[in-house]
């Protein structure tokens, strides 16, 4: 048996890519993001802590995302959320309604 939680949430930012012809100027998106989050066995009756994700998620709300990662894609966004959230399986940001970066075990 696998006990699952997701959790979705946005957030606003800004960033840019050092070097890239379009996204090189500073810019913002309204991020989505979505984790999921999985264990064979709760402890203390829980996944995780959805208040542990959601302050995870937001220390990047309303920040230049390049102040918290050297080149902030989506998919190193999604890596930093994978390696700081507990149990997690897979995050997915979405930077747009039609494009996304996703990591998964």
């Amino acid at each position: 048996m696998k006990y699952i939680v997701y959790k979705t949430t946005t957030i606003s930012a800004s960033h840019f890519l050092p070097g890239h012809k379009k996204c090189g100027k500073m810019h913002g998106h309204n991020y989505k993001i979505e984790v999921w989050c999985s264990v064979d066995k709760l402890v203390k009756g829980m996944v995780v802590d959805f208040d542990k994700i959601k302050a995870i998620i937001s220390e990047m709300d309303h920040k230049c995302i390049n102040d918290l990662i050297v080149m902030p894609t989506a998919e190193n966004m999604c890596l930093m959320i994978f390696i700081e959230v507990p149990n997690i399986v897979r995050v997915r940001i979405w930077e747009t309604d039609n494009c996304y970066a996703e990591i998964s075990k």
